[in-house]
């Protein structure tokens, strides 16, 4: 008899993990929108029930909170290693040289799950200084047609640095807002004007 021939075996699949960065403007257009106001990296495998949200930046001063559908995930400043807010003014974190770090939370998904779709359910709620709930500003995904304070770009994306527009930044952002088809203005950022690895 033959020896029988043992076949090799079949390699295992290791789903593939995808990550996306949201970064968040808190105060819309009004100010210096160089959207570093709050910056958290989202990781998510298809099919799977949990996602890893893993805060980056937080370029505002007030206190904002990473919400996912009505879950509070925490005070962004905080979850950088700020102590809590008593003057009613954080410090800003991670927007001229990266140097915090924070944990990643991990949060129960639908298994159809996206980040892609409607900001991944995300949203941010910034407290004006007096800490009040009424004058609280819920950030979410924006409407068509409106000036985003939000946006939900690929993970290797590097934001600007504090107090340079997204516009400085990454010039293209200008074609996307004249037309939402125009989606890979984030391959273009000018030389000098983003923090690289933030998205790593």
């Amino acid at each position: 008899f033959d020896d029988e021939i043992i076949p090799d075996p079949i390699p295992e699949v290791v789903p593939e993990e995808n990550s996306w960065i949201i970064a968040c403007e808190d105060l819309g257009d009004t100010d210096d929108y160089d959207f570093n106001d709050v910056v958290f990296k989202v990781s998510h495998v298809s099919g799977q029930t949990t996602a890893t949200v893993t805060p980056l930046a937080a370029g505002g001063t007030l206190e904002s909170w990473i919400v996912y559908n009505n879950q509070y995930l925490g005070e962004t400043h905080q979850l950088l290693g700020a102590k809590e807010n008593i003057s009613g003014s954080y410090p800003m974190i991670n927007t001229t040289t990266l140097t915090a770090t924070a944990s990643p939370i991990e949060v129960t998904v639908p298994e159809d799950y996206t980040v892609t779709n409607n900001m991944g359910g995300f949203s941010i709620i910034v407290k004006s200084k007096d800490n009040s709930n009424s004058n609280a500003v819920l950030i979410k995904a924006p409407s068509a047609g409106a000036a985003p304070q939000m946006f939900c770009v690929p993970s290797t994306w590097a934001g600007p640095p504090e107090r340079t527009t997204i516009q400085d930044a990454y010039p293209n952002v200008a074609n996307w807002s004249a037309d939402s088809n125009i989606i890979e203005w984030y391959n273009n950022a000018t030389a000098g004007k983003v923090i690289g690895g933030q998205a790593q």
